[in-house]
C-alpha cells in the first residue's frame, strides 16, 4: 500500500479501483484506517493531492473510504468541467479578436507574437527521377513478346540449295 502511487492523473479510477482492493484486504484498527484513508488523498500528484486536502478538510464529510472517492471523483470532473470552459472561452476570444482592437487600448512598443498564415509558392518543388525506369514486377510464367522487332532473313531459294543426301540443286530430302 506505502509502494502504490500514481504520477498521472489521467489514470485515477484505476488508482482507485487498486487503492480499494488493497484497503479492504488488509486488516486494520481504526487509527491505522484514518491514516490509510489519508494516503488516498496524499499518494496523488503534488498539485492535485494539496488541493483536494485542503478542499476536503473545508467540507467536513464523514470520513470514510467511500466518501472519499465519491468527494475526488466529483472534485475532478468539476475540474475538468472548468477547463473545458477555460478552453472553450480561448478558442471562442481568439476567433473573435478582430472584434477587440477597437475596445482595448493600444500599447506601444510590448512584445506581442504575430503568427503569419503559410502560404506555397507554386512551381518550386523538385522532380525527382526515378531509380528503376524500366523495372516491372516479376511474372511468373512465360509470355511470348511480340513486339520485339525480328531480323530480316532473305530465304533462298530452293532451285539454289543442295540437297545434303544425294548433292543435286532444287532436290529437297525429306
Amino acid at each position: 500500500m506505502l509502494k502504490l502511487a500514481i504520477c498521472n492523473i489521467c489514470y485515477i479510477d484505476e488508482y482507485t479501483c487498486v487503492f480499494r482492493d488493497y484497503y479492504y484486504k488488509g486488516t486494520y484498527n481504526t487509527e491505522e484506517a484514518k491514516e490509510i484513508r489519508k494516503l488516498y488523498f496524499t499518494k496523488l500528484p503534488e498539485l492535485f493531492s494539496s488541493k483536494i486536502i485542503k478542499d476536503w478538510n473545508e467540507a467536513g464529510l464523514q470520513d470514510t473510504l467511500g466518501a472519499r472517492i465519491r468527494y475526488l471523483q466529483k472534485w475532478y470532473s468539476e475540474i475538468c468541467e472548468k477547463y473545458r470552459e477555460e478552453i472553450k472561452m480561448e478558442k471562442t476570444i481568439i476567433k473573435n479578436l478582430a472584434c477587440c482592437k477597437d475596445k482595448i487600448a493600444p500599447q506601444f512598443g510590448c512584445n506581442d507574437n504575430y503568427y503569419k498564415k503559410k502560404y506555397r509558392k507554386s512551381g518550386k518543388y523538385k522532380k525527382y527521377k526515378s531509380q528503376y525506369k524500366y523495372k516491372r514486377p516479376r511474372r511468373r510464367y512465360y509470355i511470348k513478346n511480340t513486339k520485339a522487332k525480328r531480323p530480316f532473313r532473305p530465304k533462298k531459294k530452293i532451285t539454289e540449295c543442295p540437297c545434303f543426301n544425294c548433292g543435286k540443286l532444287g532436290h529437297i530430302a525429306k
